[in-house]
């Protein structure tokens, strides 16, 4: 239960930085940065194992911060929907509803979100008991939680700030499992997961019986798309060997993900830890238009307004205050001024009244009496 302390308290900071976090096979990963790009310093980006996002968060001394929670493909279900209207209320009104025909489960209780490419929805949709869970493991700090973003979407947006092509596939190896992303016109087309559990070896014949189809897929929709490569572990040595043969034997273009944007968004940065592509790219999403935004806390989940004010936000709120200030002044200068004039003409008007009425200049109002008095005594 908030308290009222709470609900009006306000904390002014030196910058708005916030907190990004993905789970990974072996725990979380968590990356510090400014919500809003470019940033004045790198990121910070540390691994964390053996604890609950409770309690990094505490050990982080986490106060107002926000924080964004990437979410494994391995949790949601995607889905591409057309609609013959493109209208945002509209589709909202009717996506939930919609979904339930494309969802590989019965009768599903899940909260969906989506964005649009003309009139196409993709479509992102997580079953209500993950999120409950997920605020269980937040604790105290679930009132920090501000987004809960797809990893296809966070990928997207970090791959589009980094190389910019409309069209490519994504293998992103971790320490036991490969996600492949296909994204052609500025659109997910396919996304999906490869895992080996603890106890599985990982094989080059388990590996060939999942990665070509996909390969095959997308290039029968597109002929044979640019592969990109991302690391998120350096644990993944056979991993990664036994998916660079493949990809040679199949005859697939493919290269490392380039980092040569990177200055644009942290000036400075010369090397770029490819574990924190994810994370970046839920950076990025805050930074996108609402539009193409992608949040799976909605309806009962939604987060409510916290009581934040940055720096920046207190400067321009104080440099407004100002300006009214000052306007409010220099009107009261030139009201004084222009009442200052109506005077000054005013008396003009009485002297002149005064000079040609008694033949001299009336002083006040006591002298003005004495004058009519003397002329009464004149008439009489």
């Amino acid at each position: 239960m908030s308290t009222l302390t709470d609900l009006f308290s306000m904390r002014i900071g030196v910058s708005r930085r916030a907190v990004f976090v993905e789970e990974t096979e072996d725990g979380f990963r968590v990356m510090v940065s400014y919500e809003k790009l470019p940033a004045r310093e790198p990121f910070q980006l540390v691994t964390y194992s053996g604890m609950t996002i409770e309690e990094i968060l505490a050990s982080m001394g986490i106060e107002k911060e926000s924080v964004y929670y990437v979410l494994s493909p391995a949790h949601y279900f995607r889905s591409r929907m057309h609609f013959p209207f493109t209208d945002l209320q509209k589709i909202e009104g009717v996506i939930e509803y919609e979904i339930r025909d494309f969802l590989p489960v019965t009768g599903p209780d899940c909260v969906t979100d989506f964005y649009l490419v003309g009139n196409e929805a993709q479509a992102f949709s997580v079953e209500r008991d993950r999120i409950r869970s997920l605020f269980e493991s937040f604790g105290r700090y679930r009132e920090n939680l501000r987004a809960v973003i797809p990893e296809d979407v966070a990928l997207y947006h970090g791959m589009q700030a980094l190389i910019e092509a409309d069209g490519y596939m994504l293998l992103q190896i971790a320490k036991r499992s490969v996600y492949i992303q296909y994204v052609e016109e500025c659109r997910i087309v396919d996304g999906s997961l490869i895992e080996f559990h603890e106890d599985e070896e990982i094989t080059d014949k388990r590996l060939r019986q999942n990665l070509p189809p996909h390969l095959i897929m997308c290039a029968k929709l597109s002929g044979k798309p640019f592969v990109w490569i991302s690391r998120t572990s350096t644990e993944n040595e056979e991993l990664y060997e036994i998916t660079e043969d493949l990809l040679e034997e199949l005859n697939v273009s493919f290269s490392p993900v380039r980092v040569k944007n990177i200055g644009r968004y942290y000036p400075g940065i010369k090397n770029f830890d490819y574990s924190a592509l994810s994370l970046f790219g839920a950076v990025q999403e805050t930074c996108s238009a609402p539009r193409e935004q992608v949040n799976l806390l909605k309806n009962e989940f939604k987060p409510r307004a916290k009581g934040y004010v940055s720096v920046r936000e207190f400067m321009v709120v104080g440099i407004l205050l100002i300006c009214l200030f000052a306007l409010g002044t220099v009107s009261l200068i030139f009201d004084i001024g222009f009442r200052k004039q109506q005077v000054s003409a005013l008396k003009k008007q009485i002297e002149e009244i005064g000079r040609s009425t008694f033949g001299s200049t009336v002083v006040d109002e006591t002298d003005a009496r004495k004058r009519v008095s003397e002329v009464m005594d004149k008439i009489k």
